[in-house]
């Protein structure tokens, strides 16, 4: 190799560096995940006139691509393995924030994750039809959430994440009584589901317990 080529070497490497870096900082896609929390929170409730079912689901969406993207629509499906020909779609209605309790925050709408960031979200979902209510039995349930980075309308979402959960005869009563305490103009109780399977967030654990489930 001549003298004069040393130069143009670096050169040469200098540019690929520099397209690389414009592509890994600017150029590429964001690249979005969907992590819902754990478990969330669901009531039947009373507006004055009906009965509805609500649940509000918080999760985190995480963008570890260099650019921007828009989260322009969310959803959630909830149906039971015992009838799965029944699914509840529900689209998103409220941003809710915590204040003692979940409460309103804002109308949902299109929001921008800028790149290598996260947001956390609370979203508030509601089924009202009359003629087909949701009545939760006890037994295994889906929960599917659906995100779209689309702005086009009737596409299928660019995100699906499906969890499980488990209702028991407490949880219904505790939703009746939710009810009761909404018609009487009470606070009402939200109730509490974990999903696919998690603990609760204190466990008093024998060792071997501790063992089985958390340590390596």
């Amino acid at each position: 190799m001549n003298s004069t080529s040393i130069p143009l070497l670096f050169s040469a490497v200098g540019v690929i560096i520099s397209v690389v870096t414009l592509y890994l900082t600017k150029l590429r896609k964001p690249k979005i995940d969907v992590i819902l929390e754990h478990k969330f929170l669901a009531a039947y409730n009373y507006d004055g006139t009906v009965d509805f079912f609500d649940m509000h689901l918080p999760f985190a969406i995480v963008n570890t691509g260099a650019a921007a993207g828009v989260i322009f629509r969310c959803a959630a499906n909830l149906s039971s393995k015992a009838n799965p020909d029944e699914n509840y779609f529900m689209n998103w209605r409220w941003f809710l924030r915590v204040d003692e309790r979940y409460v309103y925050d804002e109308v949902v709408h299109p929001f921008i994750l800028m790149g290598n960031s996260s947001l956390h979200k609370i979203i508030y979902f509601s089924w009202y039809d009359q003629n087909k209510k949701i009545k939760l039995e006890p037994g295994e349930y889906e929960l599917r959430f659906y995100l779209w980075l689309n702005p086009k309308i009737n596409v299928k979402p660019d995100k699906i994440n499906i969890h499980r959960f488990n209702v028991d005869e407490t949880q219904i009563s505790e939703l009746e009584d939710s009810l009761a305490a909404a018609k009487i103009g009470e606070t009402n109780p939200y109730v509490e589901f974990a999903l696919d399977g998690t603990k609760e967030g204190n466990q008093l654990l024998t060792e071997a317990e501790r063992k089985e489930l958390y340590d390596r």
